[in-house]
Parts: C-alpha cells; structure tokens; sequence
C-alpha cells in the first residue's frame, strides 16, 4: 500500500471546479499530480493551487507513470474512450456521471477493471446527501407501509448559451436534461424504488435549441407494483427552482427536496415518533444543483483505494441501472409507447 495516492484529473470544464475544492480541503494521503484538457487556461488554477503536472495531450496524461487514479470530467460521450485508455494502462478510474451513455459499455470497463485488479468508480454524489440516505433506510425498514407512488422532478435553469459549446444537448455527446441534469434523479428513483418495470415517455424542447430535449415528462411503474412520475426540465427561468422526490405509502409519506434533494421537506408516519426531529437532523442547506456530497462521496472512494481496496461505493453494476432507465426514457420518447426495462435498453441517436 502506497504512502500517497497519485491522482490526476481528465478534463477541467464547468464541473472541475467542484474537484477543485475537494482537492483543496486536503485529502489524507492523496495528491492531486496532473491535470489535462485541450485549453490550457481551464488547467492553470489547477497547476497554480497544487503544483501539479499539466498535460494537452491525454494520451500522454494518461501514459503518466505517477498516476494511480484517473477522475474523468470529460464530455459525457467521451466516458467510455478515457476510461477504457486509463483501465488498459493500469490506472484506477473514477468518472462523473453518466458512466457512459451506452449501457453496455459500462459493463465493458466493468469488466476490464476486474480483469485488471482496478477500481472502476462512478460519481453520484446525491446518494450521500443524508436526506436522501435516511429516506432509503426509511423506505427499507417499510416505516412508510407498502409504497404506492413514488415521484421524481427537477426544475433547473440552463439558458441558450450553455448548448452553444459544441457538446452540451448533442445525441452523440451528451442528450438532453434526462442525461445530463436528471440522471441524478433517475438514479435516487430508481436506488430508492428498488427498480423500474416500464415506462412511457414525451420529450420536448420549450425553451432551449438543441438536438436533445431540455423538457421531460414521463409516467412509470416500478417493479414493486407502485406508480409514478418524473418531470425534469431545464426551461425554468431566471435560475434553478427545486430537484425533489416524493414517496407515498400506505402509513405514510416523505417528501425531500432543495435544489439538490437535500432537505427532508416533509415526513409523515404512523410508524416513526420523531418526525420533527429526522427533518431537522438529515437536512442541509446548499447553494446549487451539484449539492455538498462530492467531497463525501470523493473521499470515501479514495480512503478505499488507499486501503488497497478497489470495490467502490457505486459499482458499475449499480451505474448502469440508471443508465438504462434514461435509454428507455429516450426510447420511449421516440416510439411514443410504453418500454419495458431490461438489460438491453438503448437508445439508437444516444452516443453515436
């Protein structure tokens, strides 16, 4: 086991600033050594900070012996190539969602990591918000009954220049709000459902141009025989308004959002005595979509690592569930019927 940890983060867009501050806490044992992206301007704050190397070429990042760990904020359509380089010359892999925007190649790197002794990690930082983990244990512990409607919706803000990038709202790089800002709330769905059977789907742009969708409502049945609703846009103007779920049972119901599902808005149970107090002690304040979990959810992947272990707190197999989830979605959209969930869900503009 190594004294430090060598880590080196690929692609340094809107999202590394949120990597910029985790690093800049101070991580016990861990080094963030290089950094890599075409615009060396998006990388100097990076080399200024930590004094680490800085690459163009992520070819070359990538051949960096130093490295033990790669952490991949590239586009979301390039998840699959850096992460398969890094898997292929022995470094660990941590990458923000989506995995991939292909089911199957999630199970690929899955696959090749275990083949080579790596961990292959993915970024859902949400399921370390402790609203959203206290609703799981509520939901597992049947404290609201048996659950018959469960709810997701997050209304966000993203105006016309945020498309303009070359990527953001592209099939082949990236989808629209059901993939980019809701694949966090499909997976809290899904991760705290236990599953979804079907669903049927209508995608629209309201607002937004771009190839992909920046408005989604969707009707769904769960594998537990329950029903509900996801809503997910990115049309709400002039800023981000709420990402919430809802959970409704036959002793009760929970209701948590924020902007990030971070508070427990409501809690109500024939089951649970202390109310008041569960909603008052697993909520946080935030002060945008992207919450306060990144540091947990960081640091508790690489504490694994540096303990030689290279099972990660979200594996690929529980990456792709939603993954899945938003290719039916997407699938439905487009043949405008209901689409039963399996492990062959995908959507044929999505990636290519």
């Amino acid at each position: 086991m190594k004294n430090t940890l060598n880590v080196g983060i690929l692609g340094c867009g809107r999202i590394s600033s949120t990597y910029y501050d985790c690093f800049s806490r101070g991580i016990d044992g861990i080094k963030l050594s290089s950094v890599s992206d075409l615009i060396e301007s998006k990388t100097k704050k990076f080399v200024k900070r930590f004094d680490c190397n800085y690459y163009q070429d992520s070819k070359s990042f990538i051949n960096d012996n130093e490295i033990d760990a790669v952490i991949i904020l590239t586009e979301s359509g390039n998840h699959y190539r850096d992460a398969k380089l890094a898997l292929n010359n022995g470094k660990h892999v941590i990458t923000e969602k989506p995995a991939c925007l292909i089911p199957n190649q999630i199970t690929t790197l899955g696959k090749l990591a275990k083949k080579n002794n790596l961990m292959y990690a993915t970024i859902y930082q949400n399921r370390f918000n402790p609203a959203l983990k206290k609703t799981k244990e509520i939901v597992e512990k049947k404290l609201l009954g048996n659950i018959n409607m469960i709810s997701a919706r997050v209304r966000w803000c993203r105006e016309q220049d945020y498309y303009e990038d070359g990527w953001h709202g592209t099939w082949k790089m990236d989808g629209g709000v059901v993939s980019q800002q809701a694949i966090h709330h499909l997976d809290a769905l899904q991760w705290i459902s236990g599953g979804v059977k079907k669903v049927v789907s209508h995608s629209s742009n309201q607002i937004n141009k771009l190839e992909a969708e920046d408005t989604n409502i969707s009707l769904l049945e769960f594998d537990n025989g329950s029903v509900g609703t996801f809503e997910a846009t990115t049309s709400v103007r002039p800023k981000d308004y709420d990402a919430e779920i809802s959970i409704f049972g036959s002793e009760g119901f929970i209701v948590v959002g924020g902007l990030s599902m971070n508070k427990i808005i409501e809690l109500k149970s024939s089951k649970i005595d202390d109310c008041i107090k569960i909603k008052k002690q697993f909520s946080e304040n935030v002060k945008h979509g992207y919450g306060v979990s990144h540091p947990r959810i960081l640091d508790e992947t690489l504490k694994r690592l540096k303990e030689g272990i290279i099972e990660p707190p979200i594996d690929y197999i529980e990456a792709k569930k939603s993954v899945l989830l938003m290719n039916a979605i997407y699938e439905s959209s487009d043949k405008k019927k209901w689409v039963n969930l399996n492990s062959k869900n995908k959507f044929n503009k999505l990636g290519r």
